[in-house]
């Protein structure tokens, strides 16, 4: 079982920010929701791949909108549309929060 608090205070010591707002993210109801269908190590890499909390709430958002209960897992989602691309991961989710892209 992972322990979010850890990986928020984590991420925030790497990129030297503060850990409330980490905190926040990593507890707020639609990101708990979305882990639920993800594996420990899946959560752990999208964290470390988001270089603020605005990153991955954006993500958050995004996978809220494009993830239906019966179709593919949410790490998937976010691989597919970074291969789509033609991107990593954390470059494709950059990208799309520097844009402005709709969720």
């Amino acid at each position: 079982m992972l322990d979010f608090d850890h990986l928020a205070d984590q991420r925030a010591k790497t990129l030297q920010q503060e850990p409330e707002g980490w905190r926040k993210a990593v507890w707020n109801s639609t990101f708990q929701k979305l882990t639920q269908s993800m594996s420990d190590g899946e959560v752990e890499v999208l964290i470390s791949h988001c270089p603020s909390v605005g990153h991955l709430e954006w993500v958050a958002a995004f996978l809220e909108k494009n993830v239906r209960e019966s179709g593919p897992a949410p790490f998937s989602v976010l691989t597919a549309e970074a291969a789509k691309s033609g991107v990593s991961l954390e470059e494709w989710i950059r990208t799309c929060f520097a844009s402005g892209l709709k969720t």
